[in-house]
């Protein structure tokens, strides 16, 4: 589903869980680099899937570019205070 958005150019945020093969995370780094999209790797599979209703996703997309801007501030938010809100 990530991949069908990233042809239509309507992605403004993908997220990477952390314990994705290194060849999905060069993909999708390499498409977000050229797009001009933000992209994070948090979780695992495991725990990005259970906060998505699902048992594991590895890559999700978010086309909404206010809620992208939103999850970007959150998590460098995060980065700069070691995970405290």
């Amino acid at each position: 589903m990530v991949e069908k958005e990233m042809n239509r150019e309507s992605l403004k945020l993908v997220v990477v869980a952390t314990d994705t093969s290194e060849r999905i995370w060069a993909k999708y780094e390499r498409f977000c680099k050229e797009k001009n999209v933000p992209v994070i790797r948090v979780s695992t599979k495991e725990e990005l899937g259970k906060h998505l209703g699902k048992e594991s996703v590895a890559v999700v997309g978010f086309n909404d570019k206010n809620q992208s801007t939103n999850l970007v501030k959150l998590y460098e938010n995060l980065k700069e205070t070691g995970g405290v809100l």
